[in-house]
């Protein structure tokens, strides 16, 4: 829309290339077997259930203004991110051929396999590709969980990890674009949280300064 092109394609193809001596996405084929696919589409597909269990757990909880503070600092991460995504638009793997030709394995599996596919096809958006906004969404779910429901918080970080591999290992991702992603989500949630408490909205701000 701003450029008329994905211009930041070759540079960001060219960061994995120095940063790993290779293609990622076209290396990780070699480690293909059914159970280890169906395992990352396993973690993959629990990113999704973040928007639902993270709020509905702190509203459940009676900690309603936790969930909106939760709200608010997830869709600046999104938001923000979105923004990088027109001023370096670059295109993912799914959507460079000569990638695609190098790619000869496919991802065979069962359920989260064939969820994740149906997701993709739904959902994917050719220019969303730096920073991965799923591994800046899922770090900022992770840091609002432990803030404000730690024991959650702990347990949605294997998931949080599983996604940042699982961009890779999926195809979806340069590799450099979850590592992006992982700065990102932690500048923008602390950007958000310090907009919070500048406006009195951080709930255990609150705490901590009757205490």
């Amino acid at each position: 829309m701003i450029f008329g092109n994905y211009w930041a394609t070759d540079m960001i193809i060219r960061w994995d290339k120095l940063l790993f001596g290779v293609h990622p996405t076209v290396w990780v084929q070699q480690f293909y077997t059914p159970w280890l696919n169906e395992l990352i589409n396993f973690h993959y597909a629990g990113y999704y259930t973040f928007f639902l269990a993270v709020p509905l757990s702190l509203y459940l909880s009676n900690k309603r203004e936790e969930t909106f503070s939760a709200f608010s600092i997830a869709t600046f991460v999104y938001f923000s991110n979105f923004v990088i995504f027109f001023l370096l638009p670059a295109c993912a793997p799914p959507h460079i051929p000569w990638i695609q030709e190098l790619c000869t394995r496919e991802m065979t599996g069962s359920l989260f396999v064939e969820i994740n596919r149906i997701i993709q096809a739904q959902g994917g958006i050719q220019g969303a590709c730096f920073p991965s906004s799923h591994v800046a969404g899922a770090f900022a779910w992770v840091f609002v969980t432990l803030r404000y429901k730690r024991k959650l918080g702990y347990a949605l970080i294997p998931i949080a990890l599983g996604v940042v591999f699982g961009t890779v290992y999926m195809r979806l991702h340069h590799a450099v674009d979850p590592l992006a992603g992982i700065i990102w989500g932690i500048i923008a949630y602390g950007i958000a949280m310090k907009i919070l408490q500048r406006r009195n909205e951080d709930p255990s701000q609150g705490v901590r300064s009757k205490k």
